[in-house]
């Protein structure tokens, strides 16, 4: 459903200042996702480490 308001959103903005606006929020909020489950990973890989030396 979010793909889909993407693609009428895409179609219906003005110029080109709206396009790059919604392409760069769109990519935001998606790098933001990435880099959050990156970051979980990262967290719970260090873990099982820092309780066998404990």
């Amino acid at each position: 459903m979010i793909g889909w308001a993407i693609i009428v959103i895409a179609y219906r903005v003005e110029n080109g200042d709206d396009g790059s606006i919604l392409v760069g929020g769109v990519f935001a909020g998606v790098g933001a996702l990435y880099i959050g489950k990156a970051w979980e990973i990262a967290k719970s890989d260090k873990q099982p480490t820092e309780i066998e030396i404990a």
